[in-house]
């Protein structure tokens, strides 16, 4: 189990209070209903560890998806995604998709057999349509507009402010805040167990 300042999420994942505002670590399904209630609120930096899913569970430790919405949507700022430059090409691309779409549209093989190219819905521009971002006119939301990385460097850490996350074996973290030792975080603290699990 960690020490320092680390709190345990119900659903699953761990977070600590830094200078530069919480830092959560693992992102499950549904995460955001930890926080949303918090005077703190939902955190926009994500540590991702080493493990991004559980096979046994079913559950992804890398679910990005709604703290990224939430922060994008009603606060106009993307979140800070921690995570090794290998990870950080899973989520870009698992992200990427979820939110503006697949590279290739083609609903024409979705038709019934006998119709015509030209009976196909417009899905281009239709995802054009959803991707125009209300705050700015005339521009389409980018990655960028939801989510940001820091990849861990050589040594295994990634510095955010003042703040430096340092990646262990395995699933083990350190945080350091200025010259204060904040905590450690081990993969007890990241992954739930099912008596742990909130419905």
């Amino acid at each position: 189990m960690g020490t320092g300042h680390v709190v345990r999420l119900p659903r699953g994942g761990a977070m600590v209070d830094t200078s530069v505002g919480r830092i959560q670590f693992g992102a499950v399904p549904e995460t955001i209903k930890d926080t949303l209630n918090d005077a703190a609120g939902v955190p926009r930096i994500f540590v991702i560890p080493g493990r991004m899913f559980d096979p046994v569970r079913g559950v992804s430790y890398a679910d990005l998806e709604f703290p990224s919405y939430f922060h994008c949507f009603f606060h106009h700022q993307p979140v800070t995604v921690i995570c090794s430059p290998s990870k950080r090409r899973q989520i870009e691309a698992v992200l990427r998709e979820a939110v503006f779409g697949p590279v290739r549209v083609d609903a024409s093989i979705d038709l019934p057999v006998g119709s015509h190219a030209a009976d196909a819905p417009d899905l281009r521009a239709e995802l054009a349509f959803f991707r125009q971002d209300a705050s700015r006119e005339g521009q389409l939301l980018e990655m960028d507009d939801l989510i940001r990385f820091i990849t861990f460097d050589r040594d295994g850490k990634a510095c955010v402010g003042n703040v430096t996350v340092s990646s262990r074996s395995g699933d083990r973290f350190s945080v350091v805040d200025g010259a204060e030792h904040l905590a450690e975080i081990d993969s007890a603290d990241i992954f739930a167990t099912p008596s742990q699990i909130v419905v």
